[in-house]
């Protein structure tokens, strides 16, 4: 018998020890994200904003998620706010996505030039998760994303090491890792990189997460309320004992 997926609990709220930003994507009009973790980190879009009622199946979204059209991004209103988004010790980038996109479109990225950080999908018919950071080795999940189906999407970096999440499992052997991003001249995107010029992404996102940790499977499972099959429990043979 196929075992009932069950739900991790509970959307994060902005009391969550290193939550620097969450973006529900509820307004369902107008040009603005507003950040719902508490810190105030707005976006603007670039270009014409996109509705949608098409969900994750998650147990944290509302009924709205945004509809990037290849033209738009999301960009921080604050200028100012980018250097909160600079991270020496750990990070962890989660969001819900959903496309067929294979231009190398970004997700979530702090990258401008050659310098930062980002979360992005790999072209071509590849369509995997990519963590990168500037100067060093690339981490590639294994599972294809862009294959028109919601997916839970998450890199960290905790310190010492580097990974790839989807839908809430660990996707690559992590990657032993110390050094932080360079962060020099970057801006924070969503939908793009390089200041809006690379990677526009044609998809849906919802429920954007940025931490400065790195968040454990079990975490980004509950960030991102994730359904989790259980594991199915043997069913008892029963032994007949001659009387």
């Amino acid at each position: 018998e196929t075992p009932i997926p069950t739900l991790t609990p509970t959307p994060t709220t902005g009391a969550a020890s290193g939550l620097v930003a969450y973006w529900k994507m509820e307004e369902g009009s107008g040009g603005t994200l507003f950040d719902s973790s508490g810190n105030n980190h707005t976006l603007t879009i670039d270009g014409t904003p996109n509705w949608s009622s098409n969900l994750p199946p998650t147990s944290i979204s509302d009924t709205q998620s945004f509809l990037f059209d290849g033209a738009t991004f999301a960009r921080l209103t604050n200028s100012s706010d980018n250097s909160f988004f600079d991270f020496t010790t750990g990070l962890t980038l989660e969001a819900w996505i959903k496309t067929t996109n294979t231009n190398d479109p970004g997700i979530v990225s702090k990258w401008t030039s050659g310098n930062g950080y980002m979360m992005f999908i790999t072209g071509g018919t590849n369509g995997k998760i990519e963590n990168n950071f500037a100067g060093g080795t690339q981490v590639s999940g294994n599972t294809k994303v862009n294959d028109g189906n919601w997916h839970h999407v998450a890199i960290t970096w905790d310190g010492s090491q580097r990974a790839v999440y989807i839908d809430g499992i660990l996707d690559v052997t992590p990657l032993l890792w110390n050094t932080s991003p360079t962060n020099s001249g970057t801006t924070f995107l969503l939908g793009s990189y390089n200041n809006g010029g690379e990677g526009k992404l044609i998809g849906n996102i919802d429920e954007v997460k940025v931490w400065n940790q790195g968040r454990t499977e079990a975490e980004i499972r509950s960030d991102g309320g994730v359904a989790v099959i259980p594991t199915a429990t043997p069913t008892p043979t029963l032994t007949l004992t001659p009387i």
